[in-house]
């Protein structure tokens, strides 16, 4: 197994694990990083200020995004990951690893999350279509 085989199995085992968050501008136009707990559960990331499993932290104070049409980007640094909504741009979350081969693991586990979900969105488009709800019926 390669390094990153082993940091996304530790990912995996361990619920997620730690990420900074980039924080929005204040009123003082500044913007910095904010370390976060990040877990992925059934194509839904959660991110905490607290380390909680995954499947349980939607009963804590974490934050989600259902990652149903978002997309990777690596920023140059190294370090980083831009993570975007495909169907709305002004949905985007930058998050940054410690180190390279930490974010290379943390793409390959947020991919399996944005797989699952848009797994999970189609088949339900898709049953709703079977059952004459889909986006071209009419009511």
């Amino acid at each position: 197994f390669s390094r990153i085989d082993v940091l996304v199995t530790e990912l995996v085992n361990n619920h997620g694990g730690w990420l900074s968050k980039r924080t929005r501008p204040g009123f003082n136009g500044q913007q910095g990083w904010k370390k976060r707990w990040v877990g992925i559960y059934d194509g839904v990331l959660f991110y905490s200020k607290t380390q909680a499993k995954t499947n349980q932290m939607s009963e804590t104070d974490a934050k989600s995004v259902k990652l149903s049409g978002f997309t990777l980007m690596a920023g140059s640094d190294g370090l980083t990951i831009r993570m975007s909504d495909d169907d709305d741009k002004s949905r985007t979350v930058d998050w940054k690893a410690g180190t390279n081969e930490d974010r290379e693991a943390w793409i390959h586990y947020m991919r399996a999350g944005i797989a699952t979900a848009d797994r999970q969105a189609r088949a339900t488009t898709d049953n709703l279509g079977s059952i004459g709800l889909g986006s071209h019926s009419q009511i």
